[in-house]
């Protein structure tokens, strides 16, 4: 067995987990809010809910943040590539049933 060739990078940990929290979540919540559940300074928190709203992966609400509707379009877009490949799959079965 080899050495694992890629090291994690802590950041990306922090994102998903904001990521988790706000899917978590009932309603909007603050970046203090955000920070003080994982821990993190708010500032930090912030750093990663920016870039996360510029790509639409959470959406802002005021003062406030909840996952954005990239979030929905990644799923759906995950999902429809599923269906497609059942389809296949039910073509291809149903001609060596003939």
């Amino acid at each position: 067995m080899s050495k694992k060739s890629y090291h994690p990078v802590q950041s990306d940990f922090k994102y998903m987990d904001i990521l988790e929290f706000l899917f978590s979540q009932i309603s909007p919540v603050s970046a203090g809010e955000i920070g003080r559940a994982l821990g993190m300074d708010v500032n930090t928190a912030m750093n990663h809910i920016q870039a996360g709203v510029d790509y639409k992966w959470i959406r802002s609400v005021g003062t406030l943040y909840e996952p954005g509707p990239r979030m929905a379009g990644l799923y759906a877009a995950y999902l429809q590539g599923l269906k497609d490949r059942k389809a296949a799959i039910d073509r291809e079965i149903s001609t060596l049933e003939v």
